[in-house]
């Protein structure tokens, strides 16, 4: 990291200008020392003849955070500009002082001034393990969990201090904490010594009687200290991270004891790396594609590491993800990255809109992990990520629904507002400031070299079936485990109290008194949040061995329990994804977002289950038992298990529909129009039946068409061209030209959300009959629309006008002859182009806000099924 000010316009500029502040030349070495002397015992309270110019930074007390603080220090005291990484960059005050003077003393090396190959040359030479570190003969285990004595490392920190407490609530060991002198430490257990140390000293700081002492007795050593750090270069890191691992090797040669280290995922993360990393993967191939100093020190002491197991030490690397709260408590880390973003997103009203996925484990979880695949063979290291990470999107979303009113801004957007603001001395993020302004690799920050499609995909497949050989329970990183960590965020202070809590219901359906298990399908942060806003669980259930006596269902066969939100949670949601996606979008969709048709869907599906209509229960899965209980906001569906069901969840399989499953599903679907068309006026009078849309009703909605179209623009575009775009606009502008035709045909019950997402066949009499689920937006409108939408997700590219047509047509006949109605085929027709109209408007626009939170593969090719539809039934023909 060099070590000058972020670039401007101009380029980069020096570290410092002018004059300090009591009018001397920073250029006069002699000078300024004393005042940076002065500054740092001020800061840290100690007895100016304390901080001597040689004395490292790091044994006065400093860790990274207080090196970031302190340069703020000397700023105001040296009347100069400096960069928040200088302090760390520099490990004296003399050197620190030569840096500033630009002389070229030897002191100044450490201040990253040098050529960038020279220091990778460094990096390369401090991976030579010392050829007099050898093992006495290894007489101990090498499990964690079966040792008898420990030293830890680290214990002082957030992930050390869980492994302490693990190792005294979980093991029989007596541990041994190696911290820095710590007048009146207090010893948590009689099986804890604390000793001196220092590892940014030789030996680690122990002296020579306590290095003999502890060797003797010592079978295992597991290093968690480190300076976690995501700014400093290697050479600020270098004493802590590198050397201090290879004094510590060396103990465990001396001691004949196994040896743990904790390192990082950051050291996958290579520019230079391969495209999947698995636990076999050595950084050190691909160092100089690691573009901070952090994992970089990670990678070079992993290489000391697997020397030392090639001699014979037993060697463990285990390979954290980033390590977030605790997953019982919510007890946190304030200083580490994850803490200081968020705080920094809420503070500033924006997020960075990246495509980051956010891998972390509950510290608890990691520290259970370490001691849990301490003993056994190692694959070279252990992948300790989540095995259901979630993206940053659905983080910050999360951040949106408890109450902070937080945007998504394009990357640089974002970094413009924050070099603003992180000026104030208290901000979140001023410390790391550079890790998100500073470029690397083609103009590139380090948070944009982590996107997904930049960085290498983690392969921790070998580590997840050890971990499932063992009593670990992962925590999942779901709605709940955000509330414990929110909680504890404003129960702090980090966070403010969230200015626009929405107040969380209670009641529903006690599933776990149900003994129900929920499906591990879907991982959706949508329906999770649902869940999580109406205070109860929802979604979908197994429901597992024969049913009780009493059941109408005699057969024993498997069941699904369909638990349904209240509409207002779902609404509720859906405005917190619209405003996550900007302030006009989330404006819009409070005013019209009921125009959706989400409203009334818990009681429309259940009271759709309960209908006795023949032909529509001919076409839905066997419903067992409908439950509806208002008072207790508790709505329920009790259905056959679809299991094996022909094309079921086939969204990602369109090539898998052919011709007899493409007429099967528009003849079910015509039934059901056909059947319902004499209800509608019962439908009309149902309190659970949303309102009917109109032209007008359309019309009105335009200010949210029109948010949703200038939103979706840019991924349309990419996606399927930039006509796309421009006709959704056009449409939109010309809804009363259209949008008449759907107002004229046949009006009857729909499901509105027809599409392979929410059906399958099945063989009835030896052939295909279709079945439909999820029916919460089921609406009155016209049989086209269902149609429009179910074409566009399964329709076969290159589908030419006459194959479209027949469709069509089919579905028109079919309509026409359960209803016992005619129908004009020029008519249908025209109604399927405006039906396309509005599926576009609609739906497929809706989706793709859904999508910037959690990726909707389909949507690309949906996107471009419709294009090719719209480019064969153009709704512009349509006007008066």
């Amino acid at each position: 990291m060099r070590l000058t000010t972020n670039a401007d316009a101009a380029g980069s500029r020096p570290l410092v200008a002018g004059t300090a502040g009591a009018g001397l030349p920073v250029t006069d070495r002699a000078a300024i020392e004393p005042l940076v002397a002065a500054a740092t015992a001020r800061y840290l309270r100690l007895p100016a003849e304390i901080v001597g110019r040689d004395v490292p930074f790091a044994r006065l007390g400093l860790d990274s955070l207080g090196c970031l603080e302190l340069a703020g220090e000397l700023e105001t005291a040296l009347g100069i500009s400096m960069p928040a990484d200088a302090v760390l960059e520099c490990t004296t005050v003399g050197s620190l002082c030569a840096a500033l003077a630009g002389a070229a003393l030897p002191e100044a090396l450490d201040c990253a001034t040098s050529a960038h190959a020279d220091v990778f040359n460094r990096m390369r030479a401090d991976t030579v393990l010392g050829a007099e570190i050898r093992p006495r003969p290894f007489t101990g285990t090498v499990s964690l969990t079966n040792a008898r004595h420990v030293l830890l490392t680290g214990a002082t920190g957030f992930l050390g201090s869980a492994l302490l407490d693990l190792l005294l609530t979980r093991t029989q060991a007596h541990v041994t904490c190696l911290v820095r002198s710590r007048p009146g430490a207090r010893s948590p257990s009689a099986r804890v010594e604390i000793v001196d140390g220092d590892l940014t000293r030789p030996a680690a700081g122990l002296t020579d009687h306590d290095w003999r002492r502890l060797a003797a007795r010592t079978d295992a050593v597991c290093h968690a200290g480190a300076s976690i750090n995501w700014i400093a270069g290697y050479d600020a890191l270098r004493d802590v991270n590198v050397l201090a691992t290879r004094e510590l090797l060396r103990f465990a040669a001396d001691a004949g004891a196994s040896f743990h280290f904790i390192s990082s995922t950051g050291v996958c993360y290579s520019t230079a790396g391969p495209r999947t990393v698995d636990e076999t993967h050595d950084p050190l191939d691909a160092i100089e594609g690691l573009h901070f100093g952090y994992p970089q020190s990670k990678a070079v002491s992993e290489s000391l590491v697997r020397q030392a197991a090639a001699r014979g030490i037993p060697a463990r690397i285990y390979r954290p993800a980033l390590i977030s709260g605790d997953s019982r408590t919510g007890r946190f880390n304030r200083d580490d990255m994850l803490s200081r973003l968020i705080a920094g997103c809420v503070r500033m009203g924006a997020a960075p809109d990246l495509d980051w996925r956010l891998d972390a484990l509950p510290v608890d979880t990691a520290a259970a992990l370490i001691l849990a695949l301490s003993d056994g063979p190692s694959p070279g290291a252990w992948h300790l990520a989540h095995p259901q990470p979630r993206h940053w999107r659905e983080c910050v979303l999360w951040m949106r629904l408890y109450g902070y009113d937080v945007t998504l801004l394009p990357y640089r957007e974002w970094t413009a507002r924050l070099r603003e603001t992180a000026a104030d001395p208290n901000h979140p993020l001023r410390p790391l400031r550079s890790f998100f302004l500073e470029e690397h690799a083609g103009g590139l920050t380090i948070p944009e070299l982590h996107e997904q499609s930049r960085a290498s995909t983690l392969d921790a497949a070998r580590t997840h079936a050890a971990i499932a050989q063992t009593d670990v329970i992962v925590a999942p990183l779901d709605a709940d485990l955000m509330d414990r960590y929110f909680g504890a965020f404003v129960q702090s202070s980090t966070l403010p109290p969230p200015p626009h809590r929405r107040p969380r219901h209670s009641g529903g359906i006690d599933t776990r008194a149900l003994g129900v298990e929920p499906f591990a399908a879907g991982h959706s942060i949508i329906s999770e949040l649902t869940a999580w806003q109406s205070g109860s669980a929802c979604g979908l259930f197994h429901v597992r061995g024969p049913c009780r006596a009493g059941s109408r269902d005699r057969g024993g066969r498997p069941l699904v329990l369909k638990v349904t939100a209240h509409s207002d949670d779902v609404r509720v949601v859906g405005e917190a994804l619209a405003g996550l996606c900007g302030e006009r979008l989330g404006a819009a969709y409070r005013e019209f977002g009921g125009g959706l048709g989400s409203d009334g869907g818990h009681a429309r599906e259940v009271a759709l289950y309960r209908d006795a209509d023949p032909i529509l229960r001919a076409h839905t899965p066997a419903v067992i038992a409908a439950h509806a209980d208002p008072a207790a906001r508790a709505w329920a569906v009790l259905l056959e298990d679809l299991g094996g069901a022909a094309l079921l969840d086939s969204v990602e399989r369109p090539e898998e529909w052919t011709a007899d499953h493409l007429t099967a599903a528009v003849d079910g679907i015509a039934a059901i129009h056909g059947a319902w068309h004499a209800r509608v006026p019962e439908l009309r009078g149902c309190t659970w039946m949303a309102a009917t849309r109109t032209t007008a009703s359309v019309q009105a909605m335009a200010p949210l068409w029109r948010a949703l179209a200038d939103h979706a623009a840019p991924m349309f575009a990419a996606w399927a061209g930039p006509a796309v775009p421009a006709a959704q606009h056009r449409l939109i502008d010309r809804i009363a030209d259209w949008r008449p035709a759907l107002d004229a045909a046949p009006q009857t019950l729909v499901h509105n959300d027809f599409n392979p997402r929410n059906l399958c066949l099945r063989r009835v009499d030896d052939e295909w009959r279709l079945c439909a689920f999820d029916w919460e937006l089921a609406a009155i409108g016209t049989p086209m629309r269902d149609l429009a939408e179910f074409l566009c997700f399964v329709s076969p590219p290159g589908a030419s006008r006459a194959s479209i047509e027949r469709l069509i047509d089919r579905h028109a006949a079919r309509f026409a002859a359960v209803a016992a109605v005619r129908v004009d085929a020029a008519a249908w027709r025209a109604a399927f182009a405006a039906a396309l109209a509005e599926v576009l408007i609609d739906r497929l626009s809706v989706y793709a806000i859904v999508h910037r939170v959690r990726p909707q593969a389909f949507l690309p090719r949906v996107l471009r099924a419709w294009s090719a539809l719209h480019s064969l039934f153009p709704s512009d023909d349509l006007a008066g």
